[in-house]
């Protein structure tokens, strides 16, 4: 497996149980816009692993099926970690649920373990509205990644660290600077 879940220090509103439960995947990713940049040819696949795992997780753990299934825009993650929560349909945890706007969550109905590669589909298709396409390729300089970010290990960093650690792209002095 390439996720885990577990409970939620939040509770779900507008629901019976109010357990919620988060599904992240082992290695890091920051975020939906991470995983999109970093490991697009993936994306589908871990995604609907996180909806699996987080989905027969809370039937086992919590309460029955439906569930709400949801993932935080990148520019409004709590944890820079990106994870998945799972709670009851029709309730709400950490400002996330059904009628949340786009920029702020994605956010799937899930009635049982099928329906996740339809719904992983579709929280792709969110990201790329929010962030563009998924690259051909992971990016290699800072133009293409922008100043401040974070490349993963093995691949080159814009931020004011990489010198620390050696990891600059080779035009960050001259886009970053």
């Amino acid at each position: 497996a390439n996720s885990v879940t577990f409970r939620n220090k939040a509770r779900a509103s507008g629901c019976a149980r109010h357990e919620a439960l988060l599904t992240i995947p082992k290695s890091y990713v920051s975020h939906i816009n991470a995983l999109r940049t970093w490991c697009g040819s993936g994306m589908t696949a871990l995604l609907q692993e996180m909806l699996i795992e987080g989905f027969n997780s809370y039937v086992e753990h919590v309460g029955p099926a439906p569930v709400l299934q949801c993932i935080h825009a990148a520019q409004s993650i709590s944890v820079p970690w990106l994870h998945l929560h799972t709670f009851c349909s029709g309730g709400h945890v950490d400002g996330i649920g059904w009628g949340v706007p786009d920029h702020l969550a994605w956010c799937g109905d899930m009635s049982k373990p099928e329906d996740a590669a339809t719904l992983a589909e579709k929280a792709k298709d969110w990201a790329v509205r929010m962030y563009g396409a998924v690259p051909s390729r992971p990016p290699s300089s800072c133009k293409e990644m922008g100043c401040g970010s974070y490349g993963p290990k093995h691949h080159c960093s814009c931020n004011a660290e990489c010198s620390k650690w050696g990891d600059c792209c080779s035009d960050y002095q001259a886009t970053c600077r």
